[in-house]
């Protein structure tokens, strides 16, 4: 009873402090379900177009059908790492908006007494895109498709010339609307950052 009452009084503290923190943070439960979303969460997902992943919206959604095929094993294994050692995994990434060019560092902590995961991603850098493709949209349709890496956001050339370039617009929701996207790796996110998935297309 006494260590039920202390394992509370300790997810009420972390869970005051995410309230307060700045870095965009969840919590997921043993099955990887949402079970907390801070305050920080809510303004990331308004600010970039999502006022519908706000609140508590995901909770009891699983991570796993909110994520690309293409990073599933990568936080898998990360998740199952985590709960077997007891340790922090990091991973720093690109999560930029139309304007702004903007790195994150990602830290999952397992929550041994309730088998939980923390989750924080705090903001590294951000500032303005200094420039684009000149390429058209059209550059980018293959079968009305468009491929973007699931880990710089670049988007795949059509030409078959296997070149990646940054286009703002696509991370646009509403362009998005009118346009099929497909998610892979490009190859130097493939090569520098998940290497043990094999070679990229």
């Amino acid at each position: 009873m006494a260590a039920n009452k202390a394992e509370h009084t300790r997810l009420f503290r972390m869970i005051r402090v995410l309230e307060e923190s700045p870095a965009v943070s969840y919590i997921l439960d043993s099955k990887f379900r949402f079970v907390y979303m801070n305050p920080a969460w809510d303004s990331f997902a308004v600010s970039n177009g999502a006022p519908q992943l706000a609140g508590e919206a995901l909770m009891g959604y699983n991570l796993f059908d909110m994520m690309t095929d293409a990073l599933k094993p990568v936080y898998a294994e990360a998740l199952r790492r985590v709960a077997k050692t007891g340790g922090i995994w990091e991973k720093t990434y690109g999560c930029s908006s139309p304007e702004q060019v903007r790195k994150y560092r990602m830290k999952i902590y397992f929550m041994e007494r309730r088998k939980w995961y923390l989750v924080t991603n705090s903001l590294l850098a951000e500032r303005p895109h200094r420039n684009s493709s000149g390429t058209g949209q059209d550059g980018y349709l293959s079968g009305g498709i468009v491929t973007m890496c699931a880990h710089c956001r670049c988007s795949k050339r059509a030409d078959g010339s296997n070149r990646w370039d940054f286009v703002p617009g696509h991370l646009r929701l509403r362009g998005l609307q009118s346009l099929k996207v497909s998610h892979a790796l490009c190859p130097v996110c493939q090569e520098h950052f998940y290497p043990h998935l094999g070679t990229a297309d």
